[in-house]
């Protein structure tokens, strides 16, 4: 069965095949020759030393089969993925897919939206303000929830997992700038000035720092992961991402965890008490695939399905389309890639001059074939907070008047400049190979440099980059669920604190009304200062065994994959 929504993608004939089959070309160099970290990185040091560290427990793991295919009796759900997770923490990166796919089987969030843009309670099971000026709320922790040993999951655990999360001596990428008590990076050096508290063994209460509608704030939460106050409340925040608790860490989630082996895979035992309902397989497993292999993976029946969008590319998507067992879902959605700028290095006229230089159709044909459609800006033409201010201001592609920008804006055509890209996402490293390619053409000197997540993540926070190619999932329900894009000296180096501004103003409009007001401001932002240019939009694409229904795929890209609702055969 093939589900489809897609706008196709117009004129694959003529200079646009040529230069593909010239990039297709390139590809296999940039493989070749790619650059890249090679050292581990500092998420994979602190994972690797939990390993070393716990070397007899992992021992027979990593040298045996895992007990999934010893014992044939286990019902077995095996989810392909690209990329190892960035740390055995799991409440250290989590906001990146890399990471949430291996630890939300484990670990509940407070609460999450869903597919339809409706924020789902998880472990609170409801929530509301205490007055009209909506900065105090009430929420109620799920009374069936159990911590994987059979401890109750209690209000203090929050009030535990907020101050530990938010302690600066936790270096983890946990924040909340609209709790009372944190400063603007969102996190609080004083925990006893942190607006949360216990009311009860079952109520929380969370003041923030001004007004806010429920469903922006609660939204949030989907990048916290409740931790147990009973097992870790003797640990300095400074030293949990090292603590022993991860080499077999204890969660609230359907699947309890079993075992790893590292950078390969991890394995997960369903919990029989899970307070949404015990799943229908016994065994999750989450494994590493090379994305040249997951194709003939899913198609031999070693892998399932896949854990997020895109992970094939439009051949092989295709390819996956005519097998017997295999379904394809393709749905919209409001996933982007785009190219990260660091704007300390290029001021707002070069920044725009690239603009017309930048092919986008080409960079969409390249990387996902019909599945991708060229962008304007942040948000498609479906999205809610769209607004057709940007459509007067968009560039259109015009190399040459790109080139005379740039060298009147004084752009050193000498220099060699980066494009930063995820070594495991080649779709990516496709476009990567356009920008190289057109680049080039303009005058522009520059190399690809590929690398793991954790990498690029710390080179973009340092600001050691020229640019990046990266990609978001996006959603319809929060316009600002990438505002940290925005933040000054964040992943784009800004210096002008006027989008983050924006975006915070955003947050705490308690209508609607008022919020699309304000994105209209945004997203002129966007275009007349170009911070960063968004390259295409591209579908949602998965691929799932027919032995499995009752997957609602268009939760996977907000991380909230419901395995309890899940139908095995």
């Amino acid at each position: 069965m093939i589900t489809r929504t897609k706008e196709r993608f117009e004129g694959k004939e003529g200079d646009y095949m040529k230069k593909l089959i010239c990039i297709l070309m390139t590809l296999v160099m940039v493989g070749l020759t790619a650059c890249g970290s090679t050292g581990n990185t500092p998420a994979e040091n602190e994972g690797n030393a939990a390993v070393q560290d716990n070397e007899e427990a992992v021992a027979d793991t990593s040298t045996t089969e895992p007990a999934a295919e010893a014992d044939k009796g286990e019902k077995v759900v095996t989810m392909g993925v690209t990329g190892a997770w960035m740390s055995l923490c799991h409440v250290l990166w989590p906001s990146k897919d890399v990471q949430m796919v291996f630890t939300a089987p484990l670990f509940d969030t407070p609460a999450i939206p869903n597919s339809e843009g409706k924020i789902e309670p998880r472990l609170l099971s409801s929530w509301e303000a205490t007055d009209d000026t909506y900065s105090v709320y009430v929420a109620k922790v799920n009374p069936d929830a159990y911590w994987h040993d059979g401890e109750k999951v209690t209000a203090q655990d929050f009030v535990f997992t907020f101050k530990t999360l938010l302690n600066p001596a936790f270096d983890g990428e946990f924040q909340d700038k609209f709790l009372l008590g944190t400063d603007d990076g969102g996190k609080c050096a004083d925990p006893d000035s942190l607006g949360i508290e216990a009311l009860d063994d079952e109520t929380v209460q969370f003041t923030l720092k001004s007004g806010m509608a429920a469903d922006t704030y609660f939204a949030g939460f989907r990048y916290c992961y409740v931790i147990p106050e009973h097992l870790l409340k003797d640990v300095d925040p400074a030293a949990l991402a090292t603590d022993p608790f991860w080499e077999n860490p204890v969660g609230t989630g359907p699947f309890k965890f079993d075992s790893y082996i590292d950078g390969e895979r991890m394995e997960y035992v369903v919990n029989d008490n899970y307070y949404l309902g015990t799943a229908d397989f016994d065994r999750l497993i989450i494994k590493v695939v090379d994305s040249s292999a997951l194709l003939s993976a899913l198609m031999s029946g070693d892998v399932d399905m896949t854990a997020y969008s895109s992970a094939l590319s439009a051949n092989d998507l295709k390819m996956a389309e005519e097998s017997e067992n295999l379904n394809t879902v393709v749905t919209e959605g409001y996933a982007h890639d785009h190219l990260l700028i660091n704007n300390k290095k290029f001021d707002t006229a070069q920044r725009i001059a690239l603009n017309y230089i930048v092919d986008k159709s080409l960079c969409a044909q390249a990387a996902f074939g019909e599945y991708a459609t060229p962008a304007i800006a942040m948000f498609r033409p479906e999205h809610p907070f769209y607004s057709s201010v940007i459509e007067d201001l968009q560039y259109e592609h015009d190399a040459q008047k790109g080139i005379q920008m740039l060298q009147e804006a004084g752009f050193d055509f000498n220099q060699t400049y980066t494009i930063h890209v995820q070594s495991d996402q080649p779709q990516r490293v496709a476009a990567a190979t356009v920008l190289q390619q057109t680049w080039t053409e303009a005058g522009i000197k520059c190399e690809i440099i590929q690398a793991d997540m954790a990498t690029i993540s710390a080179g973009l926070f340092e600001g050691s980059f020229d640019f990046a190619v990266m990609g978001s999932a996006g959603t319809n329900y929060n316009p600002t669920n990438e505002g940290f894009y925005y933040w000054v000296d964040g992943w784009n180096q800004m210096t002008d604190p006027t989008a983050a501004n924006l975006v915070d103003a955003i947050d705490t409009a308690l209508t609607f009304e008022e919020q699309y007001e304000l994105c209209e401001q945004f997203q002129e932002f966007q275009m007349k200062e170009s911070p960063m240019i968004y390259l295409f939009h591209r579908m949602q694409t998965f691929t799932i065994s027919k032995r499995i229904s009752g997957c609602d795929v268009g939760g996977f890209g907000l991380k909230n994959w419901k395995y309890w609702e899940w139908t095995v055969e």
